[in-house]
């Protein structure tokens, strides 16, 4: 007997590499937070340091979760989630309306590899429905997967766990690091592992080499008096200009401090100044005018800082932070590997920040365009229903409409008036099989056991139900595939003759006119049909909805 074995690229592959880009990420860890039932999820982006912080108030995760779910690839913790027989449940986790699962295949989460070599992840149940509350803590270095030739079970991924209501200090996370150390030593070459070690500095030692007290308070007072100047222009604009005026009298005060007390006080200032000014920011949050599309389930944040101001960041983690930011760019470019591919990933990001701001603006731009029409959609909905009410009353087409004057083909056989009118010649077994199933809709589940596929067999008859299964003359046609001509990939069996449909049936059923010319091969032909859509469908609905929804 013989076993698959997994090398850890594959977790490379499946994240990093298959990701079409940084927006698709997004989109990935956007999805896992409305999964989570998350109200609101924020992105933190601190530019020049080029560190991304994502987080949001969904359900967290145990310690047991994440190493089963989180830490499990393909995990079926979602499989079926949108399909419970449970029709009687009709709220999510703490009252919250019951969503649809958006995440399936339990792989979404590797998409953070496309934004950052390394995540620190920090998740934590529910206080009121756990009964130990406890933050799990890990840290994961996508760089370790890149390598090759080592087998996904040897790579360890660190994980602590700390209690509810804190956050993890450089201790802890310089433990983590070690740990990620240690995992190096143990999967590289010993004349490598020199070069490839990180090294981590102290957090004193990256506190001394950091701005001076002083040009930290000069940016932290530059970063407060912009922010505070923006909410004075709303509401409520006396308690955001008292607490600019309280908090410059606490800064002028640092400067008869000495460095050391300084730094210390200013710490404080800051975090004081983060509770603070997010109180006054929920005072002032604007309302959802009456008669628009509802809220969303789940809000989003994008705050972008040209340089660190006090925030969460500067009180837990930022020393060793930045040292395991330099302690990934030495490992890359020391171990010889993938520098090319590094250099490249540079450029590139480098053009992107360049264009950044243009590309946030057209985005903008273009959402609120889209936010007009919506408006404008919803304020007519007496049009709405009219469009609806003109597409009820069209007329049913059907199969037999569509497919009655063609000639009728047996198994091989080809009409010589219509290239693309041929069947395909089956085996025989399939014809068997057909000739078994019942014309006009028949299925699969016609078949006795002697004709079923073994596959079948073993499934649940819900599953691949419309494999080997005919059309019905009177019904509209199923939706086509690109395997449209083929009998084991759905229903595309003829109403009556024993065989698949036909390039030119196929054709029709999409709307083509017969006088279409196609390009390639029947396999490619068979490509632009079943991916297509239907040419009729899109006239019908462009006219009516210029008709319900004319143009200025």
């Amino acid at each position: 007997m013989a076993n698959f074995s997994v090398r850890a690229r594959a977790v490379d592959m499946l994240g990093r590499q298959q990701i079409a880009g940084i927006p698709t990420a997004f989109h990935e860890l956007f999805k896992n937070a409305h999964d989570a039932y998350a109200r609101r999820v924020e992105v933190d982006y601190f530019r020049a340091d080029r560190e991304l912080m994502l987080r949001d108030n969904g359900d967290g995760m145990s310690l047991v979760d994440f190493e089963g779910k989180w830490l499990t690839l393909g995990t079926e913790s979602k499989v079926d989630a949108n399909r419970k027989d449970d029709a009687a449940q009709k709220e999510g986790p703490r009252g919250l309306k019951l969503r649809k699962i958006l995440g399936e295949k339990g792989i979404g989460r590797l998409a953070i590899a496309a934004i950052g070599p390394v995540v620190l992840v920090m998740t934590r149940c529910d206080p009121d429905v756990v009964k130990e509350d406890k933050l799990t803590v890990a840290l994961v270095h996508w760089g370790l997967f890149e390598t090759p030739g080592v087998e996904l079970s040897a790579i360890d991924i660190p994980i602590i766990s700390l209690p509810g209501g804190t956050l993890p200090g450089a201790e802890e996370v310089k433990s983590l690091i070690d740990s990620v150390e240690a995992c190096i030593d143990l999967l590289l070459p010993r004349q490598l592992r020199q070069g490839m070690a990180l090294k981590v500095e102290d957090a004193e030692r990256l506190k001394r080499r950091e701005a001076s007290t002083r040009e930290r308070k000069r940016k932290f007072s530059s970063d407060l008096n912009r922010v505070l100047d923006l909410i004075e222009r709303g509401e409520p604009a006396e308690k955001a200009h008292g607490l600019k005026g309280e908090l410059f009298e606490r800064l002028s005060n640092l400067d008869s401090a000495d460095d050391e007390d300084a730094a210390s006080r200013l710490l404080e200032i800051e975090r004081e100044f983060v509770s603070r000014l997010e109180a006054i920011e929920g005072q002032s949050t604007l309302t959802r005018p009456r008669g628009l599309a509802p809220s969303p389930p789940v809000e989003a944040a994008w705050k972008a800082y040209e340089q660190a101001a006090g925030n969460i960041r500067a009180t837990v983690f930022e020393p060793v932070r930045a040292a395991i930011t330099h302690a990934i760019s030495d490992y890359k470019v020391e171990r010889g590997l993938g520098v090319e591919r590094q250099k490249r990933a540079m450029d590139a990001l480098e053009r992107e920040k360049s264009e950044s701001l243009s590309e946030v603006r057209r985005l903008r731009r273009e959402a609120e365009q889209a936010l007009t029409l919506v408006q404008a959609a919803l304020r007519v909905p007496a049009r709405m229903r009219d469009f609806t009410r003109s597409a009820r009353g069209a007329k049913r087409v059907t199969v037999r409409d569509v497919l009655g004057d063609l000639r009728p083909l047996s198994s091989g056989e080809r009409d010589p008036a219509d290239a693309l009118h041929v069947s395909r010649t089956h085996h025989e077994i399939t014809l068997k099989r057909l000739a078994v199933i019942p014309q006009n809709g028949g299925g699969r589940d016609s078949l006795p056991p002697e004709l079923q596929l073994a596959c079948h067999k073993n499934r649940d008859a819900g599953d691949f139900c419309d494999v080997y299964g005919r059309m019905r003359w009177d019904d509209v046609a199923p939706t086509l595939t690109t395997g449209c001509t083929d009998v084991t990939r759905g229903r595309y069996a003829h109403p009556r003759d024993n065989r698949a449909i036909t390039l030119r049936e196929a054709a029709r059923l999409q709307t083509f006119p017969d006088q279409y010319r196609f390009a390639g091969n029947r396999s490619q032909i068979a490509e632009q049909i079943g991916n297509a859509v239907p040419f009729e469908m899109i006239r019908r609905l462009i006219g009516g909805l210029r008709q319900t929804f004319p143009c200025p």
